[in-house]
């Protein structure tokens, strides 16, 4: 992919007559083959968004899906991009305002990252090999052959997962589901999910 940046005119969104361009702050997701990905919405238009990644910028299709806390998916085409920013247009019409207030029936949920990594589990002396298949800043979901009790303390550490105390707090088997015991800052969590789907790739 050819790299230039937002202040490089040939590469830019043209959000002229578009309508307005909002800033925003927001947690994201993008959805590629090579596997999802956290980002941060900086701005957007009717024309398209402007997305900032908390790591050097992935190696991605021009072609991509992000996905909104509220769970709205939206398909985009690659304008531009820098070291850690990249500029997208939509491929088709979307609703901004409804983009803008991530409006959803349900009760917004932190955005949650498909990830496929082997951690071991440890529980008192005992040790549990399990896979990460899911992960938030407040928890994960794992697949675990044992059968853990609801309520389980628990440390999981991988080798792109520090060591990390959570709780059991639902399981429908092999699949459990856990919360940490303390949140995992946004840039960490984005790093470890890189290491997971370069290690992957």
């Amino acid at each position: 992919m050819s790299e230039s940046g937002p202040n490089q005119g040939e590469g830019q969104i043209d959000h002229r007559g578009a309508g307005r361009t909002v800033l925003l702050l927001r947690s994201a997701k993008l959805l590629t083959p090579a596997g999802q990905f956290l980002c941060l919405l900086r701005d957007v238009s009717a024309a398209g968004v402007r997305l900032r990644f908390l790591h050097a910028m992935p190696e991605f299709d021009n072609r991509v899906t992000l996905q909104t806390a509220s769970q709205d998916q939206y398909a985009l085409e690659l304008v531009w991009q820098s070291q850690v920013e990249a500029g997208y247009r939509f491929s088709r019409p979307i609703d901004l305002e409804a983009f803008i207030t991530e409006r959803t029936p349900f009760e917004h949920r932190p955005i949650r990252v498909v990830v496929s990594s082997a951690v071991v589990l440890t529980i008192g002396e005992t040790r549990i090999p399990a896979r990460l298949r899911d992960v938030s800043r407040e928890g994960a979901r794992l697949d675990i052959e044992s059968k853990l009790a609801l309520g389980q303390r628990l440390k999981i550490v991988g080798r792109d997962w520090p060591e990390t105390d959570a709780t059991v707090c639902w399981r429908l088997h092999p699949e459990h589901g856990v919360s940490f015991q303390r949140s995992v800052e946004l840039a960490e969590l984005a790093q470890r999910i890189m290491a997971m789907n370069m290690r992957n790739a």
